[in-house]
C-alpha cells in the first residue's frame, strides 16, 4: 500500500536533504580564500560621490577585510580603502549596520600584510 511505502521513501529523502544542508553550511563557513587576522587599525573609506569617511578595521587578510564604518554601503559598491600609506580599490561584499566586508581588487602581498600587522 502507499502508506507502507512512505517510510521507506521518506527516510532516504530526509537523509539526502540533511547531507546537502550540511555541505552547504560547510562551504559557507569555509569560503574564504585567505586566513584572516584580527586587526583594529584606522582606515579611510572613499565612496565615489561622497566625502572620505573614517573607518576602523575589524580583521584583514590578503584578499579582503572587515571594517567598522559609518557610511551607508550596499553589496557590489566600489570603494577605496586607505590605510598605512596606501589606497586599495575594493568592492563591498556585504554590509550590515556599521560592519561591512570588502574584497580587494588585487590581493595584498603576504609581506605587506605581515608588515601591517607587525606595526
Amino acid at each position: 500500500s502507499a502508506a507502507a511505502l512512505r517510510p521507506s521513501i521518506l527516510l532516504p529523502l530526509l537523509l539526502a536533504g540533511a547531507t546537502v544542508a550540511a555541505l552547504v553550511a560547510f562551504r559557507h563557513r569555509n569560503r574564504r580564500r585567505a586566513e584572516r587576522f584580527s586587526y583594529s587599525g584606522p582606515a579611510v573609506l572613499s565612496v565615489p560621490g561622497s566625502a572620505p569617511a573614517p573607518a576602523r578595521f575589524f580583521d584583514i587578510s590578503c584578499s579582503g577585510a572587515r571594517l567598522i564604518v559609518a557610511a551607508d554601503l550596499a553589496p557590489e559598491m566600489r570603494v577605496e580603502i586607505g590605510f598605512a600609506d596606501r589606497t586599495v580599490p575594493a568592492r563591498v561584499v556585504w554590509a550590515k549596520g556599521q560592519m561591512a566586508g570588502f574584497a580587494f581588487d588585487a590581493p595584498l602581498r603576504p609581506a605587506d600584510l605581515r608588515d601591517l600587522l607587525a606595526a
